[in-house]
């Protein structure tokens, strides 16, 4: 719902209510404490002051972000039956523009990189920081990087756009935690609209099934939207669990609260072709290049396993061990894994080695083969990095 001016002084609500009485509780009390009357307050009064306060306070400080014009994400739900036609751009809010400028309005003395924990530390302090990165190969479900890309652009903007509550002093100012929910319900939301826009870019760019810009995003089915929250931006049941707290990007606490990593951060700001909307994202293309750099790096420094799994299906295409039923053995042996799960496995590597740029498909007919790119051969083969 739109905050507007009518609203936050509309006593005739349930909010505005609340708000009068939490008014003459905080009246009540400054009384008693400013003369002889000793009336007893019961803790749960004070908590329901305290909390409707709080609600109508930030209520205030949304309608104010939004009359500075900050890229406060907006809802896109009333926007889905007419994507083509809206006035909301699909990206609002996450394109690297809008970062760049929520955060010199967010941020007047900090930088980037200060107040982001690293995964390269060393001593128990790292340790605990790459307590939630895997150690073991990636789930074959992780096949995209474009949707982890989208909902940590999403997490960059929740984090530049969070309320500062002031302290006694200027230098004890805080800023508001947040939390996995809140990164699910805004990235569900984003993806959906997403998705409708590059619908359109697939048809144009003539994306084969498989290909599409599309795949790993939801669409409006409960199952389709639980995938996509459980992989691509992390569970609420399972701490640390999903593709961004996985590959080391962001740590997901006891209590739910987020923390970037600078990993995370760095791959959050890199631009993107289709979310920064470029001539190279409208022809189809998901990665930049300087993405794929800082993912080839951070896969071959942070995760081995996966890695290794790259290379062993770089060399078996070397060989001409180049399709899928050859690939799903070499898998099935090496990681003594039912064929079933061994599909599952092939299927995701070979996805994020063709947005790293490491091969391409050819399909004949109903025979698909994977040819390595130069790039491939460079990096996985020759082992030129």
């Amino acid at each position: 719902m739109k905050i507007t001016a009518s609203y936050l002084l509309d006593d005739n609500t349930e909010v505005g209510k609340h708000l009068e009485l939490a008014l003459r509780i905080a009246e009540i009390k400054q009384l008693s404490e400013s003369s002889n009357i000793a009336v007893p307050f019961p803790k749960s009064a004070i908590e329901f002051a305290e909390g409707a306060l709080g609600k109508w306070l930030d209520d205030v400080a949304r309608f104010a972000r939004n009359r500075r014009d900050i890229p406060y994400l907006a809802d896109r739900g009333e926007h889905l039956s007419n994507v083509w036609d809206s006035e909301l751009s699909w990206n609002q809010g996450i394109s690297s523009q809008e970062l760049h400028s929520l955060y010199q309005e967010s941020f007047e003395y900090e930088q980037y990189d200060d107040t982001y924990p690293t995964l390269g530390g060393k001593g128990p302090l790292a340790d605990y920081i790459r307590r939630q990165l895997t150690d073991d190969i990636l789930s074959g479900h992780y096949n995209r990087f474009l949707p982890m890309k989208l909902s940590l652009r999403v997490l960059m903007n929740l984090i530049f756009a969070r309320e500062t509550y002031e302290g006694e002093e200027e230098w004890m100012e805080e800023r508001a935690e947040v939390f996995i929910d809140e990164l699910r319900e805004n990235s569900l939301n984003v993806a959906l609209y997403a998705k409708k826009w590059f619908s359109t870019i697939d048809a144009r760019s003539g994306k084969t099934i498989g290909e599409e810009i599309t795949v790993g995003f939801p669409d409006e089915k409960i199952k389709s939207q639980e995938r996509f929250l459980t992989q691509f931006v992390g569970s609420t049941r399972s701490r640390g669990k999903g593709a961004l707290c996985e590959m080391g990007f962001m740590l997901v606490n006891e209590d739910g609260s987020i923390e970037l990593t600078y990993e995370g951060l760095q791959f959050a700001m890199a631009p993107n072709p289709m979310i920064d909307m470029t001539p190279e994202g409208g022809k189809g293309e998901r990665m930049s290049e300087s993405e794929r750099l800082i993912l080839t790096s951070h896969i071959q420094m942070y995760l081995p396993a996966e890695w290794g799994l790259m290379k062993m299906v770089a060399e078996s295409i070397y060989e001409l061990k180049n399709n899928p039923k050859l690939l799903d053995s070499l898998i099935e042996t090496e990681y003594e894994i039912e064929a079933n799960k061994s599909n599952n496995i092939r299927n995701g590597v070979v996805s994020r080695m063709q947005e790293l740029g490491f091969l391409t498909r050819k399909k004949e007919g109903r025979n698909v083969t994977y040819i390595l790119t130069e790039n491939g051969i460079e990096r996985l083969i020759d082992a030129n990095l």
